[in-house]
Parts: C-alpha cells; structure tokens; sequence
C-alpha cells in the first residue's frame, strides 16, 4: 500500500512540474509574439535588472557611486571635539548634509545646530571660521560670507561666487575663571588683617583681590611678602 502512495505522489509532482513548465513556455510564447525583447525599453530595463539597479519591488535606484555631483563648490566641515555641530540646507534643519560629501551651488546656504560638549560651564561655541581655497590650494579668509549665526545660518553663498573649495570651522573658547588674591591674617580676635604682598603671575604684579585666568593656559603664579 505504501508503495502505491509513493508512486502516486512522484506522478502527482511530475503532473505539477509539467504544469509550471507549459506555463512558462506559454508566457515565453507570448513575450516573443509581441516583440517585447526588441523593445529599447524593455531590454534597458533588462539591463539595470542585471546591474543591480533595479529594487525588489521594481523601481530604479542610483547607486551611490553613481550619483552626479551637481554642486560646484565643494565644501568641508572641519570637526571640534568639545562641540556638537549638525549641518542642515534648510532654516528648519530637517535636511541634513551629508559632511563627507558637501557640494553646493552659488545661492546656497548653510545652517548648523550647535551643542557644547560635556561640560558647558568651562567651554562653549564661539563662532564659525570660513576659509577658501584657490586653484594653488592656498587658504585665505572669507568670514564675508559668514551668515545670521543666532539664526542658525553658517554659510550664505552669493549667488555670483565663483570659489571652488570652502571650509567650515567651528570654533570654540573656554570660560575665563577667577582665582582670589587675598593675602591676610587672622589674629586671636578672629579678624582678618591684610598683610599688602605682592601676587606674581607669569612675571606680571597684581595687587587686586582676583583675577580672571584662562582654564587653557598654564600660569606661574607665586607671592611676594616684605616683613616690617
């Protein structure tokens, strides 16, 4: 009994197989009665199929590689470890730019959301550096192009800009800190009596009670007192 099963199943998918194949034939047929494979459309198509790009649901895509770069000025984005800085093409910053590959045209702009890093109370943005490059690769300056930074905007290309090459900087500075200079005593009464010596730093005399110091600079700061 067991055998007869068998043998009807192995006809069963020979049975379903030739249906499958009729099918393709007909379809086959069919394709080349209406001329399709000489169509242009059809066998471009075909082409982008057999290249890769064609999508799963059909549909054309670019590959990356083969995008044109339409802009003329080619732009980078030097980085800032203590800032946070996104990039975007439009005044609402939901169009990104992609920083490793920036190319715009005259007209173009540039806006930036900018974050300090970890610990604001020390370091905080200050402001965007804009450089040009010639033909010789030589940098100058070119903060005219600089836009409205409180409103975001970086870069404002004129429209009869005839540059080539453009860097964005950001650049950042850290919080002046005070230091106190008092020089006093304290006697058995609990007051305190100033004791007028002389502060040193970096060989400069201050006689004030502080000073504002830069946290990103190294001091040498000593104390002179004159006994009466």
């Amino acid at each position: 009994m067991k055998r007869y099963k068998y043998a009807l199943g192995v006809s069963l998918m020979i049975m379903l197989c030739g249906c499958a194949n009729m099918d393709s034939y007909i379809e086959e047929q069919v394709k080349n009665a209406s001329g399709i494979y000489d169509d242009e459309n059809y066998v471009n198509y075909q082409s982008k199929v057999a290249s890769g790009n064609v999508d799963e649901d059909g549909f054309y895509i670019q590959k990356s590689d083969e995008i044109e770069r339409t802009g003329s000025i080619h732009v980078t984005f030097a980085t800032n470890s203590k800032l946070n800085v996104q990039y975007f093409e439009d005044t609402n910053k939901s169009i990104a730019i992609d920083t490793a590959s920036c190319y715009l045209n005259p007209g173009d702009s540039v806006y930036a959301q900018v974050e300090a890093g970890d610990d604001v109370s020390v370091y905080e943005f200050s402001k965007f550096n804009i450089y040009a490059y010639d033909a010789d690769g030589e940098k100058k300056d070119a903060t005219g192009l600089t836009g409205n930074i409180d409103a975001g905007l970086v870069v404002q290309i004129p429209i009869d800009y005839d540059g080539t090459e453009l860097s964005i900087v950001p650049v950042g500075e850290y919080h002046p800190k005070e230091i106190s200079l008092r020089d006093y005593y304290i006697d058995d009464d609990k007051t305190e009596h100033d004791l007028g010596g002389t502060w040193m730093i970096n060989e400069n005399e201050y006689t004030d009670d502080s000073v504002k110091i830069s946290p990103s600079s190294s001091y040498i700061i000593s104390y002179k007192y004159l006994m009466s």
